[in-house]
C-alpha cells in the first residue's frame, strides 16, 4: 500500500514536471515570467533541506533524539555500511541546497526528489533491519514528502493558472 503510495506520488510528480518544462518553455516564448511559483517553492525546499541535513548529522553525532524516535540504534551502534547511509542521508540536503541554486530547474528537482526519496528508503531500512522498531517512521517519512509532494504540485498547477490567464 505504501509502495502504491509512492509510485502513484512519484507518477504525479513527474507528470507535473514534464508538463512545468513544456509549460515553462512555451511561456518563456511569449515573454512571460513562468515558473515563479515552482522556481520559489523550489529555493524554498533547498534551504529547509540543507538546514534540515546539516541538523541531522549534529543530531547523529550528538544526541542521536531522531534515530531514537525512528526505532534505530545510535548513530554509533550501527554497522560501518548503516553509518555511511545515514552520512549520506545527511549530505543529500546540503546538496539539495546547492543544486537548486547552481544547477537548471530539472536538476533541482531532481535534487528535492532524491533527498525524499532517499529519506523514506532509509526509514524504511529501520524496520527492515530491526522489526521491532515498527513502521510509524516510515509512515512519517512518508507523510513528510507526501506533503511536500503536494505543495510542489499546487505551485505547477499555480504556474500553469498565470500562464493560462496571460496566453
Amino acid at each position: 500500500s505504501t509502495g502504491c503510495f509512492i509510485s502513484c506520488g512519484l507518477g504525479l510528480f513527474s507528470l507535473s514536471a514534464r508538463r512545468r518544462g513544456a509549460v515553462t518553455a512555451l511561456a518563456f516564448e511569449n515573454g512571460s515570467s513562468s515558473g515563479k511559483n515552482s522556481n520559489d517553492f523550489q529555493k524554498l525546499m533547498g534551504i529547509l533541506y540543507g538546514i534540515a541535513g546539516v541538523a541531522h548529522l549534529a543530531d547523529l553525532l550528538g544526541p542521536n533524539t531522531l534515530p531514537t524516535l525512528a526505532g534505530a540504534p545510535a548513530f554509533q551502534e550501527l554497522t560501518g555500511a548503516g553509518q555511511l547511509a545515514a552520512l549520506i542521508w545527511c549530505a543529500t540536503g546540503p546538496l539539495a541546497f546547492f543544486v537548486t541554486r547552481l544547477a537548471s530547474k530539472p536538476f533541482g528537482d531532481a535534487s528535492l526528489a532524491f533527498y525524499g526519496l532517499y529519506e523514506i528508503g532509509l526509514a524504511a531500512a529501520v524496520p527492515a533491519a530491526s522489526p521491532a522498531a515498527g513502521v510509524d517512521g516510515v509512515l512519517k517519512a512518508v507523510g513528510v514528502q507526501c506533503i511536500v509532494l503536494s505543495a510542489y504540485i499546487y505551485t505547477a498547477w499555480k504556474d500553469q493558472t498565470v500562464d493560462d490567464t496571460v496566453a
